[in-house]
């Protein structure tokens, strides 16, 4: 039963701006509340660090990019290298 009422608040709050205003103003009358809402806003905002950290895991990600490529295209010269020598063989035999 109380699973409805709840439903029907979100409903009403969804629909109506005028009852969204009200709720707001409601929840941040009061200190506490506002204050826990600051908090939950605070916990989900990056800071310096947490960027710094991401711009270091993006760099060593770079790296391993770049590491990759390299390798690949000296695998790449390698087996081109090697089909040609076959190649040559085989023509000039």
């Amino acid at each position: 039963m109380s699973g409805s009422v709840v439903d029907e608040v979100i409903d009403a709050v969804e629909r109506n701006p005028t009852v969204r205003r009200r709720l707001a103003s409601a929840l941040v009358i009061d200190s506490d509340v506002r204050l826990a809402i600051i908090n939950a806003v605070i916990r989900d905002v990056a800071t310096k660090s947490d960027i710094e950290a991401l711009r270091s895991e993006i760099g060593n990600v770079n790296r391993r990019i770049d590491s990759l490529i390299k390798w690949i295209i000296g695998l790449m010269a390698a087996m081109w290298t090697s089909i040609m020598g076959t190649l040559l063989v085989l023509i000039f035999r």
